[in-house]
């Protein structure tokens, strides 16, 4: 029976702790596609290992990939229908395409996947034939699987004939078992609290984030912070630590380590607004956002990655990022009278599109047809 499925992909290493945005996506849809009857051959996207001629060893990996990605199809090739490649585009590109490629030769249903932000940054800003190897693998896969909407332009733009049939959109989703059971129900009586949960690091802009608490003090409000994660670097967690120091902040920020959902999800409940002020050019859909739209924390975002179309409202957008924008958002919001509207408005959004209900309807379409 042709029900196997060759899963190529982010999924960290068989003896490592699974850590990312891209491997908890690439994790779920396996389990999804598990509970849909198919059995699953995984095969790891390499990583660049701390070794001497790291550079080399990350080569000689994806060359050794590429042998299995192979190997597994020619043993396999009567049981495997289908394969799906989770492509991060940018210099894998050439390695991605020749996955496809072999994925073709063998005449199996190619799905790719592409995660992640930052697909039309390297495209503009790639070489010419960085430009026509994206084109040719889009154009050679059967289905193309997006995680955000704003990829869609220029799939459309490379796929003009075939992008109706082409083009899923398969946004992150919250698990069912994470989704609270009815509408949160929230207001700004009382301390206003703010929180940030994810990966505390200079691109997610988390100084920022402090900031916009000093000055939202100074202006007569009773707040508090939650930071939770974890710092990537040593140098960045001095500076945080130091700003924290200097802006007498100590007592009203609360720093936590990763931590699982359910103590997230405590969080959640309790807090008002999701600070996401990131320039990550590789930012995508957020799993931290859409936890926390789900418990009806209104964001307050720059528009980075696919953060746009997924909070849908421009006045939760940054136009600058700065703390005196965030704080000027957070106060018209007060004054407005609409953070209630925000937040039931956020939980709708993720119930009606960002659900796991809906992300099995999208996954069912790429692999049964529309």
């Amino acid at each position: 029976m042709k029900n196997k499925i060759l899963f190529f992909g982010a999924l960290g290493s068989p003896k490592k702790t699974i850590v990312g945005g891209g491997e908890t996506g690439n994790l779920r849809t396996i389990k999804m596609l598990e509970s849909l009857g198919f059995s699953i051959i995984r095969i790891y996207k390499p990583y660049p290992q701390k070794l001497f001629l790291k550079y080399l060893f990350y080569f000689i990996s994806i060359i050794l990939s590429i042998v299995n990605f192979f190997l597994t199809l020619l043993t396999n090739r009567k049981q495997i229908k289908f394969c799906h490649i989770t492509g991060f585009y940018s210099h894998l590109i050439y390695y991605e395409y020749i996955l496809v490629l072999i994925s073709k030769v063998f005449k199996k249903q190619t799905i790719y996947e592409i995660k992640g932000g930052g697909m039309d940054f390297y495209y503009d800003n790639g070489s010419i034939i960085y430009r026509f190897f994206f084109r040719a693998l889009l154009k050679k896969t059967d289905i193309i699987m997006s995680q955000g909407l704003e990829n869609k332009k220029l799939i459309k733009e490379i796929n003009k004939k075939t992008f109706h049939e082409k083009f899923i959109y398969y946004p992150n989703y919250i698990e069912a078992q994470k989704l609270p059971k009815e509408l949160v129900k929230k207001n700004l009586n009382g301390k206003l609290k703010l929180i940030y949960f994810g990966r505390i690091s200079r691109d997610k802009n988390v100084n920022i984030v402090i900031t916009s608490l000093s000055e939202l003090i100074k202006l007569g409000h009773s707040v508090q912070l939650n930071l939770i994660g974890n710092y990537i670097d040593e140098i960045y967690e001095k500076e945080i630590k130091t700003l924290i120091n200097e802006l007498n902040l100590s007592n009203y920020v609360n720093i936590s380590p990763p931590s699982s959902f359910t103590i997230i999800s405590g969080y959640l409940e309790e807090s008002h607004f999701f600070i996401f002020p990131s320039i990550n050019k590789r930012e995508g859909h957020s799993n931290s956002l859409t936890e926390a739209m789900a418990y009806g924390v209104v964001p307050i975002s720059s528009n980075i990655g696919f953060s746009g179309s997924v909070i849908n409202n421009n006045k939760l957008l940054l136009k600058n990022i700065n703390n005196s924008s965030i704080v000027k958002l957070i106060n018209n919001i007060i004054k407005e009278d609409s953070f209630e509207q925000y937040s039931v408005s956020c939980q709708n959004r993720v119930r009606n599109l960002y659900s796991e209900e809906k992300a099995k309807e999208n996954l069912i379409l790429a692999y049964y047809g529309k």
